[in-house]
Order: structure tokens, then sequence, then C-alpha cells
């Protein structure tokens, strides 16, 4: 075990009795350490103020501790006149963020350090190794020490420490030894970044055998559901043929579902829409579409109002009179997402009218009665095969682009396999906006996305992983700008070449709050976010960074203030024609 080993640790119910210089624990106090609870009831200076006789060890016994064996006699004096002897019973000697007051060395038993992760207490390890030291160990630092204890020391049996002041020791080791002083605050704050830096590749390594597993898993299943729906579609269509084949006029209705399948109405023009949508309206009113339809399906809201209409029920014909108006507006909206015009709708409901009133075996419906029933028929159908039409190609759209996502996961686990090529920076940009933008429901309501390109080169890059930088720049963007909906969001995708080094720029600019100046140095470290909890993973910027810099020896900067962030992207046009050191000395 390591005599220096630093940590955090939960709470126990462990108690530490101590004697010599300090008073036994008292029961019955939770959490709370030993020498916490003293400190409380005597002041500063817990090992001066007890009333017992605090043994002392000479400089000759200190000389046998292996922290103290290099030391003149005049320093062991010191430390000697400093430090007291401990006595403590099984239980916890100190807490983790208690304030470090006290350097503890065993002189003899057995100790055990501790790790607080989350709620778990995890044991960093026990010795009985004579010499070993915890506490305030790092109080040489000074100002910058730490402001609790790194770990929690449980003392496993009747042990025995020699204690010493933090402050007495931290001045004596700046005193006599100035440049290790230095030198072990230096290795300190390294072995911190090393850590920090560690833990996260580890954190992504993980990540990375986890998406993996998960898209060779999820790619089966997804594979399965783009071949049922595919056959889907294949079985959707055979059936509306056989079904036309056997009804009288049915080569007509054949013929005007095909010519509306391959139409799409004003989706762009919000007025346009609605406009096409009340003349379609009005034509199933005149044919009375919505009262037929209702009866020929037997739904209970219809039901109810046949009732009703006998019995005088007003409220159920009034439900009646809902539920119509309902039907009539959702096939209104249907036809006109297939641009359907009001008089194609009239002629088609008129041919199905003369067909069906020579029709056997129809019993009058209400209205026209059999001609009537028959245009009422040959609307609905329409507009419902061509709903379901709709349905089964957003099926097979989200399918593919399951699948595709996964390809892209894939692809990322195995970011060294994926293949070049040369793009148009402009294209992959496109994509990535159509993506995410309106046409996805993914832009927030008021904001637009303004696309200012010039002439570029073509560049030798990995396609999908620019895409994947592309992305996560416009997502981040587009988050920050729903986080300010008071105003007008815009987004700025600004594309040019660079004239004095060759290669692309691309920009991609907000008008939303900006980035916190604190989190801004940091913004491309892994697991780093300004989204809220469960918002973000903190991973969208590294990843980006990564595929730039590493990939293609690109940079990435990035500079913020309230009004105005810009993510700025440099590709060479030829990855291989840039030496990596130069590309990774614009590290962030």
């Amino acid at each position: 075990m390591s005599s220096d080993v630093s940590g955090d640790v939960s709470s126990s119910d462990g108690h530490s009795s101590v004697t010599g210089s300090l008073p036994p624990a008292e029961p019955g106090r939770g959490t709370e350490s030993a020498l916490q609870r003293h400190d409380q009831r005597v002041g500063d200076d817990p090992v001066h103020a007890s009333h017992d006789s605090p043994r002392r060890l000479s400089p000759e016994e200190l000389r046998t501790l292996f922290l103290f064996e290099h030391l003149s006699d005049s320093q062991l004096q010191r430390i000697a006149a400093a430090g007291r002897v401990l006595d403590a019973e099984p239980g916890w000697l100190y807490r983790q963020e208690e304030e470090p007051r006290w350097l503890f060395i065993l002189l003899e038993g057995a100790l055990a350090l501790h790790h607080r992760t989350g709620d778990e207490d995890l044991e960093l390890g026990r010795t009985r190794q004579r010499g070993v030291y915890a506490g305030a160990w790092e109080a040489y630092m000074g100002e910058q020490a730490p402001t609790g204890y790194n770990t929690s020391l449980r003392v496993l049996e009747p042990s025995r420490f020699f204690t010493m002041p933090a402050a007495e020791f931290g001045a004596a080791v700046r005193e006599w030894f100035p440049m290790a002083v230095h030198l072990l605050a230096g290795l300190r704050i390294g072995l911190t970044e090393t850590q920090r830096l560690t833990s996260a590749r580890e954190r992504l390594i993980a990540l990375g055998s986890l998406t993996a597993g998960l898209t060779h898993e999820l790619g089966n299943p997804a594979a399965a559901l783009s071949r049922s729906v595919a056959q889907l579609r294949e079985e959707v269509a055979a059936l509306h043929h056989d079904l036309v084949r056997i009804l009288p006029g049915g080569a007509q209705l054949a013929q005007a579902r095909d010519d509306l399948a391959g139409r799409q109405g004003p989706a762009g023009n919000v007025l346009a829409r609605a406009d096409a949508e009340d003349a379609l309206l009005e034509v199933l009113e005149d044919l009375g579409v919505g009262e037929i339809a209702a009866l020929e399906e037997g739904s209970t809201v219809s039901g109810s109002s046949s009732r009703g209409l006998r019995d005088g029920n007003e409220a159920a014909s009034e439900d009646a009179d809902d539920a119509q108006q309902a039907l009539l507006e959702e096939l209104a909206t249907t036809l006109a997402e297939h641009g359907a015009r009001p008089e194609e709708i009239a002629a088609l409901a008129g041919a199905r009218a003369a067909g069906s009133a020579a029709e056997p075996g129809l019993e009058d419906g209400p209205g026209d009665g059999t001609a009537a029933r028959g245009a009422a028929q040959a609307v609905v159908w329409l507009a419902r095969t061509l709903a379901v039409d709709g349905l089964v190609a957003e099926a097979a759209a989200a399918s593919a682009r399951i699948s595709a996502l996964l390809a892209s996961a894939g692809s990322y686990a195995q970011l060294d396999r994926a293949p070049t090529r040369w793009v148009d920076v402009r294209e992959l940009i496109d994509a990535s906006i159509d993506m995410l933008g309106a046409g996805a429901g993914r832009a927030p309501q008021g904001v637009s996305i303004v696309r200012e390109y010039a002439e570029v080169p073509q560049v030798l890059a990995h396609a999908g992983e620019l895409t994947q930088v592309w992305t996560n720049l416009l997502d981040n963007a587009l988050d920050a700008l729903a986080e300010t909906p008071e105003r007008e969001g815009r987004v700025i995708v600004r594309v040019g070449p660079d004239t004095l080094e060759g290669g692309v720029v691309v920009e991609v600019i907000d008008n939303g709050p900006g980035i916190d100046p604190e989190v801004l140095p940091r913004i491309f470290e892994p697991f780093v976010t300004t989204k809220g909890v469960g918002q973000g993973t903190g991973l969208g910027l590294d990843i980006a960074w990564r595929v730039v810099v590493q990939r293609h020896r690109g940079r990435l900067a990035v500079t913020s203030e309230p009004g105005r962030t810009v993510f700025r992207v440099w590709l060479p046009t030829d990855l291989g024609a840039v030496d990596p050191g130069e590309a990774q000395r614009h590290e962030p």
C-alpha cells in the first residue's frame, strides 16, 4: 500500500476511540470522526489542549521512521517537539473532506484508507507497514493545499500513531526543502491532469466498446425492419391492385391513386396549403362524404348520432357532427398533401357515382342514394390509400435512417478504418442541415439557418466523420438558440476558401447567449458540456476536435460572447500534405 494514497470515502457508522493526546470518542454520533468531534469541543489545538500527559517520541525514535531518517539532529528535535503519540481504537480516525489539520504516521497496528465513490465506500488498501503516513501530508503546498482530507482513515485494530499538526509540518517542509516543494507541487498538478485525461479516455474507450456492441446487436433487427417495410410496401401495392380489379370503375380509381401518389402539395407555403385544404373540404361536404363515410364505418359516435336523431337527442347529434367534420378535415389534409385538385375529386366522385348506380344488391344510403354512396366510397378509399402509402414511406425512411445511424455509430467505433474520398464540404453541410432543420422538425420555432457558400475546392476527407462534425456544431447552435426563445434565432453557416494557406474554412455562427467564459477554455475536452443534466454528453465537441485536428490535420477554434458564438474549422485540401506535428500545434 502506498504511503500517500488519497481518495474519498462515504459515510459509515464506525467510531474511533483515541487515548494519549486525544480523549475517547463519544458513542452514537453517526459519521463524525473522533478527531472532528474532539476538535469541536476543545478548539484549534486538540493535542495541546488534552488533559492527558501526551507521550513524545525522542529524536532517536523518529529517525527509525523512513520519513525522517535523513533529517539532521536539529530537525528531528523540532519534529519531536511538535508531535505527539496517539493511541486509537478501531473505527474512523478522520473522514474525507474534514479540515486537514493533522499528519498521521503509523507506529504500530493496522489501518485502511478509503475513497468515496458516489454513495459507496471504496477501500483503497490496508497496511501494517510501520512509517506509512496519511492525512494532511500536502500541507507543504500552503494556500494551494487541499481544503479537506483526500482520504478517510479507518483504524482496523488498536493502533498507535505519531501525529503532527499540519501547519507545523508544512512550515518545516517549506523551510528545509524549498526546491522539493516546487517539484512536488508540479508533480501533483501533473498527476492530477494525467488522471483526469486518463479517466476521460477510459470512459471514451468504454463508450466505444458499448457503441460497437450495441450497433452489432441492433444491426440485425434494423435490417429485418427494413426488409419487412419493403415487403409491406409491395404487399400494400398488390392489395390495392387486386382490390380495384374487383370494383366497377376500379381502373379509374387505380389511375387516380397512381397520379396523386407521385405528387406533392404546397408544403412550403402555409397559406397555399390552407387554401387547398379549404377547397377540398368544400367539395367533400358537397358530396356528403362525411355523413356517408361515418355511417359506412358504423362508428360509435355515428351510431349514437342515428339513435339521437331518432330520439331527438341533440347532444348525440352534435357529437356526430363533430366526428364527421374531423373525418372531412382528415381526408382533405391527406388529399392536399398529394396535390389533389377539387375538380379532380369531383370528377372522380361523379364517375364512381355513375358506376355505382347500376350495382345490384346495395341499399340506399343517405343523400343521393346508391350513387352518392359510391362516390363517397371512392373518395374515402382514395384518401386513405394515399395515407397508408405515406405511412409506409415514412416507416421505410425511418428504418433507413436507423440503419444509417447504426452504420455511422459503427464507423465511429472504428475511426481508423473509415475510408477517405474527395468531397465537397458544402454537400455534407447541406445533409446535416436537412437532418437538423425544419424539414426534420429539429430547428426551434423562429430559428433560421442561412447558408453563405462560396466556391471552394474539394477536400480529401472521411465524409461520414466530417458530417458528424457539422451535425454536432449545428446541433449545439440550435440548442443554444432554444435557450433564448425571446430573440429571433439565426444560424449562419459560412463556407469559403482560405486564400493564404489554401484549404477550406467553415464557420458556424449563432446569435445565442454565448458560452460561459469559465467553460470556454475547456469546451473541447470530453464530458464538458454547457447543456443541462440529461441533455448532453459532453462528447460532441471532443469528437469534432478529434475528427478535425487528429484525423484531418485541420484546425478547430471557437470565440464566444453574448449574442455571437463562432466555431471556425479549417481543413486542408489534401490531409496527406500536412505535417501531423503542425496540426497538433494548433490544439486548443
